[in-house]
């Protein structure tokens, strides 16, 4: 696990796999060991009490026998549903989106099935971070060749899955026959975060952050293979919208880039639990050879074909918990409610004023600016003082006047995220402007702003 003192590499199953097959693992990349420094730091806070309960559970649960670990996750699954109203709004919204012909009775069958899933797969990320007798008891691999045909090939190999409900049991049993580079989400919580290194590099030969491309290739031009999941988007305008199970979706382009630039074959990755609660399968899949680079939006296609037909025979085996369909419609056929607040670094918020349009100030900084993807960003900054304007937050006020006018039939941009800054001490809205919106109404002083209330585009174009 890697610390403050400086990356680390695998350990464990992982680390002799690498060494039996002549590889030596590489380092945790993408990392800046500040996770490790933080956790240090974090010592018992009260912030992070509730990581620590859930994570000592998953310690408890990790030593059962795998048949009591699939009874418990669930009905841990259905406690969550019973308690967690947030969450089963989101996925039965999600499943009525995506499988609009469902009957009310089969919508809640299937969010139910789902729910179990779901604990099922928190009981085996326990297994997988810590059981002390690992997974060879319980794992096993079909589909191998496929594997190493692409290994004979000398160009590296490139597994891809979806946020499946067993997708990181399903990597750490290929890891433990074939060493592998692990591409993960750091996380904001240090306590989660130093737990999750450990746990992943238990059975991965290295596991490097969502962000360090240049570890990833290193990886593929050493005639690595690399897993990670194509269903991630982004909000900085460089993913690929297409329909994911008829919702319109937003992917990275990711297989297609990296089969361009190293032309490693894309192998997709599935699981299924084995009946009788006997284990876990994982199935190598026959690479995708529609996907040449040449088109990235045939090419992610492609890959999220592939596991729609897979979801549409097991729509359950997907973690629809996810606030995975970005925007939030103002006509309600697809809301997954409440946006997440976010924590963004110092670096990140220079990157966004650098790049964007400033379309108002207030008090000497910029209060609405224009991103080059012509989405809108309200910035709210709080008083170095106690206050008014400390205790009730500007934004907060913002909110609820925008809630009012959209109410009233004002065509308003919906809200598609937000966030606060601690460096910089402000609060950050994102709207996305449509064809019709009106970005003028999310101004609060037009007469004040540098730019006439006549210059500005109702469509939001960049």
């Amino acid at each position: 696990m890697s610390s403050a003192s400086g990356p680390r590499v695998a350990s464990g199953a992982g680390r002799d796999a690498a060494a039996g097959a002549g590889i030596t693992p590489s380092p945790v990349s993408g990392t800046d060991g500040s996770a490790a420094g933080l956790y240090v730091g974090a010592g018992l806070s009260p912030r992070y009490w509730m990581t620590r309960a859930a994570l000592g559970l998953m310690q408890l649960i990790a030593p059962l026998p795998y048949r009591t670990q699939q009874r418990l996750g669930r009905a841990l699954g259905r406690v969550l549903m019973r308690l967690s109203r947030r969450r089963r709004d989101i996925v039965r919204t999600n499943l009525r989106g995506c499988f609009p012909d469902l009957e009310p009775a089969q919508l809640h069958a299937l969010v139910r099935r789902n729910f179990e899933a779901t604990g099922v797969s928190l009981c085996e990320l326990a297994r997988c971070w810590y059981a002390p007798q690992g997974l060879a008891d319980i794992g096993r691999v079909s589909g191998m060749e496929h594997l190493k045909a692409a290994l004979r090939a000398g160009k590296g190999a490139q597994i891809v899955t979806f946020h499946l409900s067993g997708f990181e049991i399903g990597a750490s049993v290929l890891a433990r026959v074939q060493p592998l580079t692990a591409v993960y989400a750091p996380s904001d919580d240090p306590v989660f975060e130093v737990h999750c290194r450990r746990g992943r590099l238990r059975n991965a030969a290295a596991i490097v952050a969502r962000h360090d491309v240049r570890a990833m290739l290193r990886c593929l031009k050493s005639n690595g293979v690399l897993w990670y999941t194509a269903d991630e988007g982004s909000n900085l305008g460089r993913e690929i919208r297409l329909p994911f199970l008829g919702v319109d979706t937003g992917f990275l382009p990711t297989s297609s880039r990296f089969t361009r630039l190293t032309g490693a074959a894309v192998i997709p990755l599935t699981q299924r639990r084995l009946p009788g609660d006997d284990g876990v399968e994982v199935i190598l899949h026959a690479p995708l050879e529609e996907i040449t680079g040449e088109n990235e939006t045939r090419d992610t296609r492609c890959v999220v074909e592939f596991f729609e037909r897979h979801l549409r025979e097991h729509p359950e085996d997907y973690l629809w918990a996810r606030r995975r369909f970005g925007v939030t419609r103002r006509d309600g056929a697809h809301r997954t409610g409440r946006t997440r607040r976010r924590t963004l670094s110092a670096r990140r918020y220079r990157r966004i004023l650098g790049r964007a349009q400033v379309l108002e100030t207030a008090a000497g900084k910029p209060r609405t600016i224009r991103t080059p993807e012509g989405d809108v960003v309200k910035l709210f900054h709080r008083s170095d003082r106690v206050s008014l304007d400390w205790i009730v937050s500007p934004a907060r006020r913002h909110l609820r006047e925008t809630q009012r006018r959209r109410a009233a039939g004002q065509a308003l941009p919906p809200l598609i995220g937000r966030g606060y800054c601690p460096a910089y001490r402000c609060f950050v809205l994102r709207y996305r402007p449509a064809a019709g919106d009106d970005i003028t109404l999310l101004l609060d002083d037009p007469g004040a702003s540098p730019m006439r209330r006549g210059q500005l585009s109702p469509g939001g174009g960049g």
